[in-house]
């Protein structure tokens, strides 16, 4: 619109121009110049109007964009918190490296690494020597799914063993293909299922035992 209102001004300064040269058009000069004057006006204004709702629907959209930018980062910083502060060790790893990527305090806590110590290890580090090939079998089986309840054995910086209840699931961390893992200790319960099962298994010995001493008294 600014552009016509232009051109239509162009053309009024050329009618000025004959009306000068050529006393004869005057008045048809005058009266053209008079209209054309008025659409330029016209123009001019509409033109100014539009400019002015595409600034407005501009600024609207910045504001929209900021408040979607302000509610992405309060979403990050409440996972972080609720990461961190977690009463439940988790950790997230690379799914390719098996390198530690984030750890929370409560799993710096249980297995005695520091932060950094952590960030410099990967999972291969807090499993006994032997469950090591296990390990890689199950990574290559879990890529890309949700990891229901499943009990491995961990070793804490100290040496101790300890056995743990994984669930995990895969997100994308920063560009890489990853996974969070939630972790729960069940060493004391495992210990007290084994120590039963241990115990049923000598009475059962001795019952038998103690039948066989009958059948041949018998």
């Amino acid at each position: 619109l600014i552009a016509i209102a232009m051109l239509l001004q162009a053309l009024r300064r050329f009618f000025t121009f004959l009306g000068l040269v050529s006393g004869n058009i005057m008045v048809a000069h005058d009266v053209l110049s008079e209209w054309i004057g008025l659409a330029v006006s016209v123009f001019m204004l509409i033109g100014v109007a539009g400019f002015g709702v595409f600034l407005q629907k501009s600024k609207k959209s910045i504001s929209e964009n900021e408040q979607m930018l302000k509610v992405l980062v309060d979403s990050d910083e409440k996972y972080s918190y609720l990461f961190e502060n977690n009463p439940q060790p988790m950790w997230i790893f690379d799914q390719k490296t098996l390198a530690f990527l984030q750890v929370n305090n409560a799993a710096i806590h249980q297995y005695g690494y520091s932060r950094e110590e952590f960030l410099s290890m990967t999972l291969k580090d807090i499993r006994p020597e032997e469950d090591v090939e296990s390990l890689l079998y199950e990574m290559v089986r879990l890529q890309g799914t949700y990891n229901p309840a499943v009990v491995w054995r961990h070793k804490k910086k100290n040496g101790e063993i300890i056995y743990v209840e994984i669930i995990s699931y895969p997100i994308n961390y920063e560009g890489l293909e990853a996974r969070h893992v939630m972790v729960k200790d069940i060493t004391k319960n495992k210990l007290t299922q084994d120590a039963l099962v241990k115990s049923e298994e000598r009475f059962r010995l001795t019952l038998d035992h103690l039948l066989e001493g009958c059948m041949i008294i018998g």
